[in-house]
């Protein structure tokens, strides 16, 4: 099942957790030798919808609005005068936040590395490629909020190193799909 072998990339994302040694091409070699892969597509609508819940707050941010992460839920914080000591007393700083993103956003491209790995697979099915085109259209709308958030973070490299690395993982997935 689908669900298996997702569970256990997160687990193993999980346990070797300190991002900043692996290297970039390291979390695509859990699926790497995968020949064919059978899928529950209920399993994988599932999914999709709680990445989809989870992160289309993205799609609401507008330039100069800033996120916050409590108990895994994203937010958008709005500009105003206490902002900057809300998010100083929750320990929302930039880089704890997008660090926290990037986590969340290497889950969400696990799962696009497997949906890649699914329709690969000999028992891809019409559903199959119909979820595919809304995750591939949905991972394109997530393209433009990093854009405007590295508007927002323009002095801060480390920021725009992590929203870049995001985006190219999105992308990936979307030449993969063409």
């Amino acid at each position: 099942m689908t669900s298996i072998i997702y569970k256990n990339i997160l687990y193993t994302t999980m346990i070797n957790n300190d991002i900043t040694l692996k290297k970039e091409i390291d979390k695509f070699k859990p699926l790497t030798y995968v020949k064919n892969i059978d899928y529950d597509i209920f399993d994988l609508i599932k999914t999709f919808n709680k990445f989809k819940d989870k992160l289309s707050i993205l799609l609401e941010l507008n330039v100069g609005d800033k996120l916050s992460i409590y108990n895994d839920t994203l937010f958008i914080d709005k500009y105003n005068s206490f902002q900057f000591i809300k998010r100083w007393y929750y320990n929302q700083n930039r880089l704890v936040v997008y660090r926290e993103l990037k986590q969340i956003m290497d889950e969400y491209s696990t799962f696009l590395i497997m949906i890649l790995k699914c329709q690969e697979s000999i028992y891809a099915t019409h559903e199959l490629l119909q979820i595919s085109d809304k995750i591939k259209e949905f991972t394109s709308d997530l393209l433009v909020p990093f854009d405007k958030l590295k508007e927002t973070y323009f002095d801060t490299a480390e920021v725009i190193d992590i929203f870049d690395s995001i985006q190219q993982d999105l992308k990936h997935f979307i030449e993969q799909t063409q």
